[in-house]
């Protein structure tokens, strides 16, 4: 993603120049997530401070239910965002509480605190000092259902706590444009209602406004009145439904519009709900019962040592209902510890390796689909991450097989089978794929076809079979076909008076073309390819595949290669030592000492930030882990254990020097730097792990699928114009 924004360069201030390395928050704003829980399906992202800021469902890569952004106006925001309150956010933006002081809340956002997770799970535990007591959130999504549950603690009572919520419900995504369910929610959200002590907050599979205009059009004595008359319709309506419930009745509530998200259609009020937030400030909720258009909400409860909130999500009235009374019978305790196992048994696999490496899983499990497999580069929303990069997905499917959760990688290679094209001519031919990808198949990203990604979809499905110890020649059988049309989809993508792959996108650059990255994954495709058939037993096929990566290599050395080493970005002369594993026709030490020198200096801090570092670093570690042992190791500890975020243990796509810190940044947790550090790290205390690469298969004795369409340029073209529009709707209204 961070290579397509370079085309924005041609329009955007100069001033952006000056952070390139974290340019990507400054077209889309800044990542405001700290830790993360969820169940494949229902995601939640927490700051720093315990707020919400990113609640996802069906699927960790959609949609986004929450209204809350990070500024990105000036163009620039992204950089200043970390210095600002609430990272710039409208305050009532986002789902947090706050506890009744007097006449006044204390929000807890706005306190000393300190974040972590109970170790090996994905509960978030916050820890708050109010006049010198400790207040305590947990956070989890249940394993098994639908449901966030929120927990508070505090050592005697306090009085009561606000809790409150600013929803978006929503049901859109667009082809390419990954950001209707994110930037666009006043055209999202619409509306929220307080019954029997709950609130409810749905938007309908089909959203007419005109549903509203009676509601609107009555003071709140009279929607009260007619309430029934007024919501039962809603009731009936399928779409998506969220419903809160506390485990004490609520001593008052409000429902209320929103003040700050502008809605199309606030004029209709007649007796108009004041914001939830700000009807909060003073502890005194009003006692609105419906909202609609762009709405939020408050509740107040009695606050006596502990408080259980829970917030469900299903497709309809009913079935939210369903959630709320069978997880609201249950103790809190119960659902605790039921999630607590449910970990400790998902995690018992790893019982010898580190924090840094379960977590990591941690991570890659809360981001797989549960239904369809994919592998999303991060639950962000800023930058719009909630897609299946397979260039990510490739080495995320490594990490997970070296892990030993081969079921994992079977359940993600089979999404790229369905997702391949079966159909179309270049560039959006058979074989190939779209940048990257929703959940449920659908492209997301403008890009219709990337050379590395291709290439390296055909690496992880041929490598995971070599894990594989039950299943193997089911699987086989699986992707053999898919294995096929993409290596014959790249041979056919080829330059011949260069020797090096066709002109094409690569690394998510909107421009064609012909780079060092396209070329070694390209080679790397090649020699996977006449493996594959070589196991198949078809001898011509494997010879060809052979030759083209024999021509290729030749090609690469030709193209990019001088005595002053290889012209190509750090990544792309890593993957030269590894996955390529070049080894011939280059001063290969000299590119070891260039890797191990360059991952020195970002770790030492003698730059500004930097990006992927672990792709040299791994590369090294399985190459020339005995050459450079002791300053390998040296900058495993540095990574691992003073890089992540403090006691959390993500990473972000970017991480700068801020204070004289690691400072992540970037849509935090970044799936794919978190994996390729955790393959580090096991190339260098368990190189074993790694063995089944070397592995030579030996062969003893069509799936229904949705295609990828093919992507107009005007479509892409409607991407940046998408943005620009938006940019400017903010900035002039």
């Amino acid at each position: 993603m961070k290579k397509i924004l370079l085309f924005l360069f041609l329009i955007f201030p100069s001033k952006l120049l000056s952070h390139e390395v974290d340019m990507v928050e400054h077209m889309f704003g800044a990542t405001n997530i700290n830790a993360f829980t969820g169940n494949g399906g229902l995601t939640a992202g927490f700051s720093e401070k315990g707020e919400i800021t990113v609640l996802r469902w069906p699927s960790p890569g959609f949609y986004d239910h929450l209204n809350y952004f990070t500024p990105i106006i000036p163009v620039d925001a992204g950089y200043h965002a970390y210095d600002l309150t609430y990272m710039g956010a409208k305050p009532n933006m986002g789902i947090f509480s706050g506890i009744k002081v007097g006449n006044e809340v204390k929000w807890l956002r706005d306190l000393p605190s300190e974040q972590s997770y109970i170790e090996d799970t994905p509960i978030i535990l916050n820890r708050f000092s109010l006049n010198g007591k400790e207040i305590i959130q947990k956070a989890f999504v249940s394993p098994y259902t639908d449901v966030l549950i929120l927990h508070y603690e505090v050592p005697q009572e306090t009085g009561s706590l606000i809790f409150y919520e600013n929803l978006a419900p929503c049901n859109r995504k667009a082809q390419y444009l990954p950001l209707l369910d994110w930037y666009d929610d006043e055209n999202n959200d619409f509306l929220s209602f307080y019954e029997d002590g709950l609130i409810f907050h749905m938007t309908p599979e089909k959203k007419d406004i005109s549903y509203l205009e009676e509601i609107f059009s009555v003071p709140e004595i009279e929607r009260k009145n007619r309430f029934s008359e007024f919501i039962e319709p809603f009731k009936r309506m399928n779409g998506v439904w969220f419903g809160i419930k506390g485990s004490k009745s609520p001593s008052s509530y409000q429902v209320g519009h929103d003040l700050m998200t502008k809605c199309p259609y606030s004029r209709m009020w007649v007796d108009e709900p004041l914001d939830a937030f700000v009807d909060a400030r003073d502890g005194i909720l009003k006692g609105y019962s419906v909202g609609g258009c762009q709405t939020n909400s408050a509740l107040e409860f009695p606050f006596n040592e502990e408080l259980t909130i829970i917030i469900a999500v299903s497709d309809s009235y009913y079935g939210v209902r369903k959630i709320l009374d069978e997880i609201g019978s249950r103790a809190y305790d119960e659902l605790e510890r039921e999630t607590a196992e449910f970990w400790k048994n998902w995690l018992s696999r790893t019982k010898n390796f580190d924090r840094f490496f379960r977590r990591t899983l941690i991570s890659i499990k809360l981001a797989q689909d549960r239904n369809t497999g994919a592998i999303v580069a991060s639950i962000s929303t800023q930058p719009p991450y909630g897609q299946d990069w397979p260039r990510d997905g490739a080495f995320i499917n490594l990490a997970l097989d070296v892990a030993g959760y081969h079921e994992m990688v079977t359940k993600h290679n089979l999404f790229y089978r369905d997702v391949q094209r079966k159909s179309g001519v270049y560039p959006f031919g058979r074989g190939t794929y779209d940048m990257c990808y929703y959940p449920d198949g659908m492209p997301g990203g403008p890009i219709p076809f990337e050379i590395d990604e291709t290439a390296l979809i055909i690496w992880t499905l041929w490598t995971h079979a070599k894990f594989m110890k039950d299943g193997r020649d089911e699987y086989i059988r699986e992707v053999q076909d898919t294995i096929e049309l993409s290596a014959e989809a790249l041979y056919g993508c080829y330059d011949e008076k260069k020797k090096l792959q066709c002109i094409a996108n690569e690394d998510d650059n909107p421009f064609f073309t012909q780079g060092l990255q396209g070329a070694v994954t390209y080679y790397l495709a090649m020699k996977t390819a006449y493996e594959f058939f070589s196991y198949l037993g078809e001898k011509d096929k494997a010879e060809k595949f052979l030759m083209r990566a024999e021509e290729v290599k030749t090609g690469i050395m030709e193209n990019f290669y001088s005595e002053d080493g290889f012209k190509g970005s750090y990544g792309e002369i890593a993957w030269l030592l590894w996955p390529a594993e070049i080894k011939d026709g280059y001063a290969e030490k000299m590119v070891a000492e260039y890797l191990l020198s360059e991952a020195e200096r970002c770790l030492k801090k003698e730059y500004e930030g930097f990006a992927y570092i672990s792709k040299g670093l791994l590369a090294l570690a399985l190459t020339h882990r005995d050459d450079y042992l002791t300053k390998l190791n040296e900058l495993k500890e540095i990574l691992i254990n003073e890089v992540p975020t403090p006691n959390t243990m993500h990473l972000g796509e970017v991480v700068v020097i801020r204070n004289g810190e690691f400072f992540n940044r970037v849509a935090i947790p970044h799936i794919w730097e978190a994996s390729l550090s955790l393959l580090f790290s096991t190339a260098m205390d368990a190189p074993e792990a790694f063995s089944p690469l070397k592995e030579e298969l030996v062969k003893e004795g069509g799936c229904g699928c949705a295609e990828s369409p093919s992507p107009s340029f005007p479509v892409i073209l409607t991407f940046f114009i998408f943005i620009f529009r938006n940019l400017w709707k903010r900035k002039n209204s």
